[in-house]
């Protein structure tokens, strides 16, 4: 090595060694993180620990901070099979019991007669029901299109008002009659489907397509007063 590049190469290693610090030093910066990560899930266990001993003190599945009891359609239970899942449940946990949403809230499901007609025959002039998220987000915001969210996702006073004004005109006995000679034909029609598709033992083959099929065919004569098929 001649002796120009040698120079040059002591100088950029004592260069190198004697550079100063960075004004920032980023090493804790991944300690740090994780910390406040930890943080905050223990806060959010001990938070919903809380709430449940304050909330409900019904039985039911075990719920995770952030899940809630979802976690159970993702190993125990499938979505395509809830009738399996919720008899399950009731087995385990009996004829009433709680889920617990990601959100924090409590979902009861209830399978005993008198607990039911109990629940149904309680005043509530103004009940909360969760909302459709993505229709209230999506119905906000075309507001030269849409007065409200709808009867179904509206609370409190606007869903009293909208129910005080809609349901007689829904729920009465000459509405009703419009609708039902097609939806007589649509059930027809769904009986002599399944007829067709049923096999020498009797049983039908993709059962829930058919009904999907059904349901479809449903709302259309009933929003667009029309027939698919």
């Amino acid at each position: 090595m001649s002796l120009p590049a040698v120079f040059l190469f002591s100088n950029y290693v004592e260069n190198f060694w004697s550079s100063p610090p960075p004004l920032v030093d980023w090493s804790g910066v991944p300690t740090l993180v994780l910390g406040v990560i930890l943080i905050v899930v223990l806060v959010t266990v001990l938070v919903s620990r809380a709430a449940d001993k304050q909330s409900t003190t019904l039985p039911g599945p075990q719920a995770l901070p952030f899940l809630g009891t979802r976690w159970l359609f993702w190993r125990r239970y499938k979505m395509n099979k809830l009738h399996e899942a919720y008899e399950d449940m009731f087995r385990r946990y009996g004829l009433v019991f709680a889920e617990t949403t990601p959100g924090g809230a409590a979902v009861v499901s209830i399978a005993e007669r008198t607990a039911l007609e109990t629940v149904l025959r309680a005043p509530a002039k103004r009940p909360y029901r969760p909302p459709t998220e993505i229709v209230q987000v999506y119905r906000r915001s075309k507001p030269d299109r849409y007065a409200s969210t709808g009867l179904v996702n509206e609370q409190g006073e606007r869903w009293y008002h909208l129910r005080k004004h809609l349901t007689g005109e829904l729920t009465s006995p000459s509405t009703i009659q419009g609708f039902l000679p097609n939806l007589n034909n649509i059930c027809d029609d769904f009986l002599d489907l399944l007829d067709s598709c049923r096999k020498a033992d009797g049983t039908v083959l993709a059962f829930d397509q058919l009904t999907n099929r059904m349901g479809l065919e449903s709302v259309c004569g009933l929003m667009l007063g029309s027939r698919l098929g």
